[in-house]
């Protein structure tokens, strides 16, 4: 699957999805987030290398310390649908 401006938020979005579903990615996101020049490694959400000349986010799985490596895009699309997926806390309301 290409990455960056070329793939739709939607597919990105979707696949994200899908990845948190199944298990291979956490529904939690990560901090701190590493940045740096790509490794050429695969992205953890879209599979394609990291190649040098783009921006390569790393952040820990929560569930198992490993590092989960992705495009910048890629990276947001995730963040986004583990705050979709993750419920808020109640607000609890005083009443007088």
């Amino acid at each position: 699957m290409p990455c960056g401006p070329r793939v739709l938020d939607d597919e990105l979005r979707a696949s994200a999805r899908a990845r948190i579903s199944d298990g291979r990615l956490p529904l939690m996101s990560a901090h701190p987030v590493i940045a740096g020049y790509g490794s050429g490694a695969a992205c953890h959400l879209c599979g394609q290398p990291i190649e040098r000349h783009q921006v390569e986010y790393e952040v820990s799985d929560a569930r198992n310390d490993r590092p989960l490596l992705f495009h910048v895009s890629c990276h947001t699309a995730w963040h986004l649908e583990c705050r979709g997926q993750v419920p808020c806390p109640q607000e609890t309301v005083e009443h007088a």
